[in-house]
């Protein structure tokens, strides 16, 4: 399960840093805020399942979790910044960058369903994903 959460965010944070420099904006554009609801929503299902079913890695795991999402987070900011919002908008839409991101978006939500642990809202996130 760290695994798949560790993987999530480099791979997503590598991943945005590589567009090409355009425009300059300071929001998430909605193409990559669904990847950070997803994983602000099904973060605590992750949480739990460790306190279930490895409750010595709970600590590990919780730690994880809140700080991908903050690298995640920052590597967008960060990649607007420097690459514009329409740049790292259009990244986190495109066929590629979607396919990438909803594959680990995936890892998650499957380790949770196995698990018996994917709420009802975390389910909802991930089928929004566009």
């Amino acid at each position: 399960m760290n695994k798949t959460i560790k993987y999530l965010f480099i791979g997503a944070t590598v991943w945005l840093a590589q567009t090409p420099v355009t425009a300059d904006a300071q929001t998430i554009p909605p193409a990559c805020d669904q990847y950070l609801k997803v994983l602000r929503t099904c973060g605590p299902d992750l949480i739990r399942l460790a306190a279930l079913t490895q409750p010595d890695q709970e600590a590990s795991v919780r730690a994880e979790v809140t700080e991908g999402y903050k690298r995640l987070q920052s590597g967008i900011r960060t990649g607007i910044k420097q690459h514009g919002e329409t740049a790292i908008a259009e990244r986190c839409a495109s066929l590629p960058g979607k396919e990438q991101m909803q594959s680990q978006a995936t890892n998650i939500v499957t380790v949770l369903a196995f698990g018996h642990e994917l709420s009802d809202a975390c389910e909802a996130a991930y089928s929004a994903l566009r």
